[in-house]
């Protein structure tokens, strides 16, 4: 019996843990506010709004389905990557550390290769670093244009954080100009941490660098596609923020809306670096509100449902994927491309 490298298991223990952590800290913030007043403000939600909140979250996976598509080079279902997004969605919200990227690559190379599989999951994902910071900026601006509850002081910082949030992007970008993906298995091939097949590993991390650095010059027009319906799914999440607060009681001008989604698209890229985000997320909520002096509460009340809105939505259409995983995909012929 071969046992596991102690290294891995404290590794997987430290993932559970902080999961845990996070979701009792949830659960105990939840108690404070009282689960019948929970019960209450979900129950004053009501069908319609419930399901409103619901159309809109549907949407929203709708268009990072579609930029996800458009990243490939191959024509595949959008209804095929709806249910393989919506699933990889899913596995992301309860397992640590973007599990579900992997997931989603794996259904992804039923359809094309490895490489390209990968390639369009990291495209999908370094667009998100642009989308979501462009978007939370231009929130931002709309904050500052209108009339709202929020201090000048407290403006302007949030306008300054939403201007730092593209630095990650920033970052990725100046890295792909270098190759960093060849370059680092180089690396740790003569640092020796890489033994097997260094050189087959190296050129696919070289294929992997091209198809990264040149997806924007060799399809200009899938690249435009795929970041807009990253800007429409970030729009999409707005509103349903914007009617999570007015279903909630909270009837915040459009401004303070604005600047609310724009204080915790910055505070995603906080937590982002903790593996969990089941319970993280909802207490990043509850603090930036109680910054924007709107109340603890409400802000963690208020990404609660964006919650359940996003595990209900996801969970329909990973149905989708139920469907197709089991099926054998047809591959089209080779070079066609979609326009």
């Amino acid at each position: 019996m071969v046992k596991r490298p102690w290294g891995r298991l404290a590794g997987r223990a430290l993932r559970l843990g902080v999961a845990l952590a996070a979701i009792g800290t949830l659960f105990w913030l939840l108690d404070r506010i009282g689960w019948s007043k929970i019960g209450q403000v979900l129950v004053s939600i009501g069908i319609e709004g419930a399901l409103g909140l619901l159309a809109l979250g549907l949407l929203e996976n709708v268009f990072d389905a579609a930029s996800l598509r458009r990243t490939l080079s191959t024509r595949v279902s959008v209804v095929r990557i709806l249910g393989y997004a919506g699933l990889g969605g899913l596995v992301n919200v309860f397992v640590p550390w973007d599990a579900g990227e992997v997931v989603k690559a794996t259904l992804i190379r039923r359809h094309v290769s490895v490489s390209e599989a990968i390639g369009s999951t990291v495209i999908w994902n370094y667009l998100m670093k642009l989308s979501r910071p462009l978007v939370g900026l231009v929130a931002a601006c709309v904050g500052l244009a209108g009339d709202h509850l929020v201090s000048p002081s407290i403006q302007m910082l949030v306008v300054a954080a939403s201007l730092l949030a593209f630095a990650p992007y920033l970052a990725i970008k100046l890295l792909l100009s270098h190759g960093p993906a060849s370059r680092l298995v180089g690396l740790l091939s003569r640092l020796r941490l890489i033994r097997r097949d260094p050189a087959r590993l190296a050129a696919a991390a070289t294929e992997l660098d091209h198809q990264i650095r040149h997806f924007h010059r060799e399809r200009p027009a899938a690249y435009r596609a795929a970041l807009g319906y990253q800007v429409l799914a970030r729009v999409s999440s707005f509103l349903a923020l914007y009617a999570t607060l007015r279903l909630l009681g909270n009837n915040y001008p459009l401004a303070t809306s604005a600047l609310a989604y724009a204080a915790i698209s910055v505070a995603t890229y906080v937590y982002l670096l903790l593996p969990s985000r089941l319970g993280v997320g909802e207490m990043a909520g509850g603090g930036v509100f109680l910054l924007l002096g709107l109340g603890f509460d409400a802000g963690l009340l208020a990404q609660l449902v964006m919650r359940i809105k996003g595990i209900v939505s996801l969970g329909l259409v990973a149905l989708l994927a139920s469907r197709f995983v089991s099926a054998e995909p047809q591959r089209p012929p080779a070079g066609v491309v979609e326009p």
